[in-house]
């Protein structure tokens, strides 16, 4: 496994969680990591994570996007229904 480093999850909220997470992790594990540390429902379908305006996808790594240091990925929920919103605010 690679080296451990910090990255930030910002949710619908403005909440902000803060991970250890290293390059060769799956995005699925970086949720699962989310969904432990912030106590929010566990629920994949419905759970996105956005880097430099792109959606992430759970079979990827995070070094496969380039995911940096100190990066702040952005939590985005569906079941909000306020996707579109929140993809505006990403660019």
């Amino acid at each position: 496994m690679s080296e451990k480093f910090q990255i930030k999850i910002k949710d619908n909220d403005l909440n902000v969680i803060n991970l250890q997470v290293s390059r060769d992790m799956l995005i699925s594990e970086v949720k699962q990591l989310y969904y432990k540390k912030s106590g929010k429902t566990q629920d994949n379908r419905n759970f996105r994570l956005f880097y430099n305006v792109k959606q992430l996808k759970d079979d990827m790594t995070l070094g496969s996007y380039k995911v940096k240091k100190d990066a702040t990925l952005k939590y985005l929920s569906v079941e909000k229904n306020i996707l579109a919103a929140n993809l505006i605010l990403l660019i």
